[in-house]
């Protein structure tokens, strides 16, 4: 990169301003003003008074300094800005894969915003999101679902914010849908098989158009499990506590949260969705490919349990 080829994006409400091509990443209208840029430029190895952090990375009041062994090294200041400094060895695809994913994520909560490692769709004017461990299988049921018929909303991450009635709204990372090789043979997605995520891996961008994306109300959220002995299949809906405690787990980075003090954001957020009549609930169900189609029965006869129901 040289810093001076500039692309726009939009991802959580806000503008980015980039260096890098981001891949599967919404452009912003023209003229937009960005928000926040990512650029390439220099990193320090330490940053003054660090209040701590672990083996990559470090952080103070209004700085974060993460390294990716063999890809960069980043510096993400007042939620604002990242510089980027390559590893000799990354491609600016290796770069991008993170810049514009895990590395906005970690910007956001820099801004203090509530931020869930989450995929989602929309349904009837809602967001419906998807949470889980890494590999839970997020990515794959929402792209399940929009071959379904449903409109998919975010891939990786979501930004939950509360408006001054106490509506909880949710806003897209603005990201299209990145699937593994197998996943997308599947699904039968050959067709829609963008560039690799990364040229080391069999991950790829859908290459579904992307138009922005405005929020939308908070509609439901679904924790995934896998239907292991002592856990049952089904769908089970949260109590307000169990609702605080595994909004907070399902966070962005949970221990970056935790480092910025973040706990009372994420149990005010918990209280809203509850306000609002809103939940959130555990999906527990086989991880075989072949039960998707059960699966997405369940959810549409649980959206409509709910009122939720809507066209796809």
């Amino acid at each position: 990169s040289n810093g001076l080829a500039q692309h726009f994006y939009l991802s959580a409400g806000l503008v980015v301003a980039s260096d890098l091509l981001l891949p599967g990443h919404t452009p912003a209208p023209p003229h937009a003003v960005p928000d926040r840029v990512i650029a390439q430029g220099p990193v320090p190895d330490r940053i003054d008074g660090a209040h701590g952090g672990g083996p990559t990375w470090q952080y103070n009041d209004q700085q974060i300094v993460l390294e990716i062994p063999t890809v960069a090294r980043f510096l993400i200041s007042t939620g604002t800005t990242i510089h980027y400094a390559p590893d000799p060895t990354a491609t600016p695809t290796d770069i991008a894969a993170f810049a514009g994913g895990g590395v906005l994520g970690i910007l956001l909560h820099q801004r203090g915003m509530v931020v869930l490692h989450a995929s989602a769709i929309a349904l009837g004017g809602r967001a419906i999101l998807f949470t889980g461990a890494s590999g839970a299988g997020k990515s794959t049921l929402a792209a399940a679902l929009g071959e379904r018929g449903y409109c998919q909303f975010a891939d990786d991450h979501c930004t939950l914010s509360v408006d001054p009635a106490g509506c909880p709204w949710i806003a897209s990372d603005g990201a299209a849908p990145r699937l593994w090789a197998d996943t997308i043979r599947m699904l039968a997605l050959g067709a829609q098989q963008g560039a690799a995520l990364r040229p080391s891996i069999e991950k790829f961008h859908l290459t579904a158009p992307l138009a922005p994306r405005p929020p939308l109300p908070f509609g439901a959220l679904y924790i995934l499990a896998e239907d292991r002995p002592p856990h049952r299949a089904g769908i089970a809906q949260l109590s307000l506590p169990d609702t605080a405690k595994y909004l907070f787990a399902e966070a962005y980075r949970p221990e970056l949260a935790i480092a910025l003090d973040q706990q009372v954001a994420y149990f005010r957020a918990s209280a809203a969705i509850a306000q609002a009549g809103r939940h959130v609930y555990t999906l527990t169900r086989p991880r075989r490919f072949d039960a998707l189609p059960m699966v997405i029965d369940w959810l549409e006869a649980h959206w409509r349990d709910i009122a939720l129901a809507g066209p796809p």
